[in-house]
């Protein structure tokens, strides 16, 4: 009896010391098609299996898997935003079942300003500058930057957690686990 005890209690400590996910970040503001971004997350201690990250459609379920076996201790990661312009979550699944950022949207990119052409000559009928005297030297117009320069820079990021979902999973696995050795004790017993 007390060796199932001190199993019971070791197997309790275990899966609640496990590594968990404890939240994945949201990007603030509108994230546009074709920028890069950084994912991050973070753990409540570390751990050795790999993650999966995948981002999901809020209106069609659809499912685009960023990383399959992704290194959960980096907590981050750099994404090409490669989806439609909609609404997301990011799914985060550490072994223990999605943890989900909240919702972000993807925009399309805006599009670049036209480029300044050659300079023209006068119009026709105007007069023509004369070769006498000196001619003032202007310097030359400076160009405006495109505005998708700054589609390109990754987005900041805002903390927020789901501390609902994060809870529920946790309190999950201990409660699952400590189910488990109960029914062994009761079987044993």
């Amino acid at each position: 009896m007390v060796r199932l005890i001190t199993l019971t209690l070791f197997l309790a400590f275990i899966s609640l010391v496990n590594a968990q996910l404890n939240m994945i970040n949201t990007p603030s503001g509108d994230i546009s098609q074709g920028a890069t971004i950084l994912v991050t997350w973070s753990l409540i201690g570390p751990t050795t299996l790999p993650g999966t990250l995948e981002v999901i459609n809020k209106d069609t379920q659809n499912t685009t898997i960023i990383s399959n076996n992704l290194d959960l201790n980096t907590k981050q990661l750099s994404w090409l935003v490669n989806v439609a312009p909609g609404t997301y979550n990011f799914a985060l699944n550490d072994g223990s079942g999605n943890k989900f950022s909240g919702p972000f949207t993807v925009v399309i990119p805006p599009a670049p300003m036209p480029q300044a052409g050659p300079p023209q000559g006068p119009p026709q009928g105007a007069p023509q500058a004369s070769p006498q005297g000196p001619v003032p030297k202007i310097p030359p117009a400076k160009r405006a930057l495109p505005a998708s320069t700054t589609a390109t820079q990754p987005s900041q990021y805002q903390a927020t957690s789901t501390p609902k979902t994060n809870a529920a999973s946790s309190t999950k696995s201990g409660l699952l686990s400590l189910l488990g050795v109960a029914v062994i004790m009761i079987h044993f017993a």
